[in-house]
């Protein structure tokens, strides 16, 4: 037998009666930090919504239900009858005047839900799901008929709406579809013959994308038909549901969490160590042996060097345009812009690319990379980046880019970074940028985007005013031209070149050779079949910056709250207000540091090099106020990379709340031994940083602003204490206490929580009189034999259980602290007002023992 019947709970609150109040020292012990994260079921509620166009009431375990618009039902563990009554004058569903059950809810309290069959219309069943997680969900659907509907199609559908604005994929019946927000997807359509039963299976797997909520909502349509002036009615119903949740520890419902669904389709693998076309195998793409698979709309090729051996270079676009090194017995690899990088020595090594599929055959395209020279060319010098083109057949060029320093062809002498295409009628054009000594010995990003009526180039993300010239047959040389309309790049099959380019005998030379050897680092060379827009040129190149490649998120600078919320361009704050400098979208292992400056002045602050970091996440106390503002600047491997916007500081000093608490599981909830426990909390402070300990039973988490999950197992049963204490960058502390109750569900057992509702701890109050109620205080008994939870309290009824009170005044005939003893069978035990007579830090614990 376990028998578990004492728990203490201590408040601490400060009387305000003099203008001040004293802090209390915190003795978390941080040394047994856990950290991880799960998802919790937001409380035991499944709201069930109807809306029929006849009159009806409703009634759970008999008690008639008053709000009929929007009814939930929020109960403990248990079943419950969900019944209602209605008639309409078209015909009787039912017999008027009568309940029967439609819906019957078993709750179990390791929060499942099960939902029980019920002859009745459809219900809508909705769940309500916090935080962000992979949810699956198994409906199953029946309908009967009463007689033959002919060729109307009964239809059952499920319906998924979301807090959030967004499409989701769901695989029905093992077909991968996507649904927009609010929307419908016919799970089920057949014909039915008299008493038929038809069966619909969906599941759902969805992850939500912010903290909060969203619902998932799963509905029966059913339709009648009017046929010879005779009705046939057909009545479908959820025959069950049930609800799995990845995350919980639970593999359930055939569901897997580490990948999808069986026979999810239509998801390419893109080798980033998840498991993308849900086949239960991660990275199982052949190619993901040797780089990242990149897929996107136009990309046709894509080099980013990030081989570790071999002469090869692997196209990560997916096209199977793989580049072969030649004239290299190795590649010269080191670290780059983006990882590892091409060093070529600008004599006779580069890649061939055989194109079989003519994949690369455009007259529409962009070509982008990023170079890295270490000296401006000499007259006369050529070093190319890509070349598409030319063969031994056929002499003209389809398309390319490099540096070029040749006054013949660009009418000017100095180095140039340009592109060019040949025509069919082998007339050449060339689009050129001049380069001078900033751009030597640093990486820069070149992007040439060519479509039907434009030509544009880009250097380092922004366009540049760059020159057009086209070969004139009249004056056989390079002439400007205004525009390149009515040029169209000559397509013909041919193999491309990374780092040199190919001169055919055919294009009036004797050569047939390759040459024009780069003469530096590439990194990122990428080919589209279409003309990218300015905007995605400049995400080409700001994901450089970040270090993450093509494939990757760009970096993204900006001020946020102490909750992290990004503040709009000019935002004000109040003096003394912390501020977040928040920027995401850095490679593991950049080196970085930043600079905050004022709009006005100079250099305000400078923060040391942070090294190895996923992303910057510092934060700034606005000590001075400026009507100008401030904005910082961010630095990686000393390269500027990313300017905030401006931040305002006012004069005057506004404290925001601060908030923090714990949601579930709340004080005198009850839960299992062994079971993995998403601890759900609310931790903000719009202008301070909050440094918060979670204490459950001496396992500590430490957690910060907008912090909300926590995964705990509780391997002790008994009743546990929880609190989370945090101290905001003004010093000032909250805490607040939850007490569960962890049953053994092996042996006979009885538990007590004991549970200070008001005042809340750490509370600032202004009054001596003082309300203190302890109504969450609840005692439950537990036999193995019969297997349930037996409530021993309830809210007004706490006879089973003695209070006992100490307070922090002195007791004046005792010369100790004031206690008060009291039998819970008078309702003074939980609810009483207590006078205090000195200000300052003062405390109240309460101890309950069964009587």
């Amino acid at each position: 037998m376990k028998k578990v019947g004492v728990f203490v709970l201590l408040l601490v609150l400060f009387l305000v009666l003099s203008g001040g109040f004293v802090s209390a020292e915190d003795s978390s012990d941080p040394s047994a930090t856990k950290k991880g994260y799960s998802l919790v079921y937001f409380g035991r509620q499944l709201s069930c919504k109807w809306a029929p166009p006849w009159d009806w009431v409703a009634a759970v375990n008999g008690a008639e239900v008053v709000d009929k618009s929007n009814f939930a039902v929020n109960y403990n563990t248990g079943a419950y009858g969900l019944s209602m009554k209605y008639s309409t004058s078209e015909g009787n569903w039912l017999p008027a005047n009568t309940y029967t059950e439609a819906l019957r809810l078993n709750v179990d309290a390791d929060n499942k839900i099960y939902c029980a069959k019920g002859p009745t219309p459809m219900l809508k069943v909705i769940y309500r799901v916090w935080g962000s997680t992979k949810v699956e969900v198994k409906t199953h659907v029946k309908a009967e008929a009463t007689g033959a509907p002919g060729t109307l199609m009964n239809k059952i559908n499920r319906n998924d709406t979301f807090q959030r604005q967004g499409d989701t994929k769901i695989l029905v019946n093992g077909e991968a579809k996507t649904i927009a927000n609010g929307a419908f997807w016919n799970v089920k359509t057949a014909s039915w013959n008299p008493a038929d039963h038809g069966y619909g299976n969906a599941y759902l797997r969805v992850t939500n994308k912010r903290n909060d909520y969203f619902d998932i909502e799963i509905f029966v349509q059913e339709q009648d038909e009017q046929r010879d002036s005779s009705r046939v009615w057909i009545d479908s119903y959820i025959e069950s549901i049930e609800v799995a949740f990845c995350g919980d520890g639970n593999v359930d419902l055939g569901e897997n969490c580490t990948s999808c669904p069986e026979d999810f389709s239509g998801v390419a693998e893109t080798c980033d160590g998840i498991d993308n076309d849900c086949d239960g195998s991660i990275d199982n793409h052949p190619l993901c042996v040797t780089g990242q698979v990149c897929s996107q709309p136009g990309m046709v090729g894509y080099w980013g060097f990030d081989e570790t051996s071999g002469i090869g270079t692997f196209d990560s676009s997916g096209s199977g345009d793989n580049g072969i090194g030649r004239r290299m017995t190795t590649i010269n690899r080191t670290v780059g812009r983006v990882n590892g990088t091409l060093r070529l020595d600008g004599v006779d090594d580069y890649f061939e690319i055989s194109d079989d599929d003519d994949s690369l055959a455009l007259e529409k395209f962009t070509l982008a990379s990023w170079f890295k020279v270490d000296r401006l060319l000499n007259a006369g010098e050529t070093r190319v980046i890509f070349n598409r083109g030319e063969s031994e057949e056929n002499g003209r060029l389809n398309y390319g880019m490099g540096l070029m320093d040749n006054s013949g062809f660009l009418g000017s002498s100095g180095t140039h970074i340009q592109c060019a295409f040949e025509t069919f009628e082998d007339r050449e054009v060339r689009l050129y940028y001049k380069l001078d000594n900033s751009y030597v010995d640093r990486w820069v990003h070149a992007a040439c985007a060519l479509d039907e009526t434009d030509w544009k180039m880009y250097v380092d993300g922004e366009e540049v005013n760059a020159g057009l010239r086209a070969y004139s047959y009249g004056s056989k040389s390079m002439v400007p031209i205004d525009s390149h309309a009515g040029h169209v790049p000559n397509a013909s099959a041919s193999s491309s070149y990374i780092g040199a380019a190919f001169s055919s005998s055919a294009d009036g030379s004797a050569m047939n050779e390759v040459m024009y050897f780069f003469d530096g680092s590439l990194d990122e060379v990428s080919v589209w079949n279409k003309a990218l827009t300015a905007p995605e040129v400049k995400d080409l190149y700001d994901k450089g910056l970040a270090g993450s490649g093509y494939c990757g998120s760009p970096i993204t600078v900006g001020w946020a709250d102490a909750n992290f919320d990004l503040l709009p361009d000019e935002e004000w704050v109040d003096l003394g207000d912390s501020v977040r400098l928040v920027v995401s979208g850095l490679a593991s292992g950049s080196n970085s540091n930043y600079e905050i400056w004022e709009v006005d002045g100079g250099l305000f602050y400078f923060d040391s090099e942070v090294t190895d970091i996923s992303g910057v996440d510092a934060f700034w106390k606005a000590n001075v106020s400026s009507d100008s503002g401030y904005y910082f600047k961010v630095f990686v491997d000393g390269e500027l990379v990313g300017v905030s916007d401006i931040l305002k500081v006012d004069d005057t000093s506004d404290d925001a709340p601060m908030t923090l608490k714990i949601e579930n599981p709340l004080c005198g909830d009850d839960l299992t031994l062994g079971d993995d426990t998403g601890i759900y909390v609310e931790i903000l402070d719009e202008d301070d940083i909050i440094d918060a300990v979670l204490n459950v039973n001496g396992s500590v988490t430490e957690l910060m602003n907008a912090d909300d999950f926590v995964s705990y197992t509780f391997d002790e049963a008994g009743n546990i204490p929880i609190s989370l204490t945090g101290t905001n960058s003004r010093g000032r502390i909250k805490r607040q206490f939850s007490n569960v109750m962890v049953v053994d569900k092996t042996i006979y057992g009885t538990y007590i929580a004991a549970c200070i509702d008001k005042p809340a701890d750490f509370a600032d109050v202004t009054e001596r009189q003082i309300e203190f109620e302890a109504y969450g205080t609840r005692a439950i008994e537990f036999d193995p034999i019969v297997g349930k939870i037996v409530e021993l309290t309830t809210l007004n009824d706490k006879s089973a259980l003695m209070f006992n009170w100490v307070f922090s005044d002195i007791d004046q005939n005792t010369g100790t602290f004031r206690v008060r003893n009291i039998v819970g069978s008078n309702p003074r035990a939980y609810d009483f007002t207590r006078e205090y007579f000195r200000s300052g830090n003062n405390w109240a614990t309460l101890e309950v023992n069964f009587i």
